[in-house]
């Protein structure tokens, strides 16, 4: 009875000791995952980031060749012009855009991952 009893306790504190080691390595799972869906995110946030400035590029190209073109063919009437009013419309909303206004990147995005 003695030797049943001392088996059962020993049989309970070694379950109890392998479940904290699997509670270890799920969290070490768990963390790992976490840290794989952050890199994810900062790769992704660069590529938009990129994207993001190449089309801010592609649209100041742009408004330049238009505003010349737009000036060889309206020639004196180019400061009274319609297009001239959209053409700092469109300066405008680049001013807007410009990639010195955004905001920095971060590194740290642990807390946008927080709840993981």
């Amino acid at each position: 009875m003695i030797k049943t009893a001392t088996m059962l306790k020993e049989q309970r504190v070694q379950r109890i000791k392998q479940e904290e080691l699997w509670a270890v390595e799920r969290e070490k799972r768990r963390q790992l995952e976490k840290e794989k869906k952050i890199e994810a995110a900062r790769v992704e946030n660069l590529i938009k980031e990129a994207d993001r400035l190449v089309k801010v590029k592609q649209i100041r190209e742009y408004i330049d060749l238009i505003s010349s073109v737009g000036k060889e063919r309206l020639g004196d009437e180019y400061p009274e012009s319609d297009f001239l009013k959209w053409v700092e419309w469109a300066k405008g909303v680049l001013e807007k855009n410009d990639p010195k206004n955004w905001e920095l990147p971060k590194f740290d995005l642990s807390d946008e991952f927080r709840y993981f």
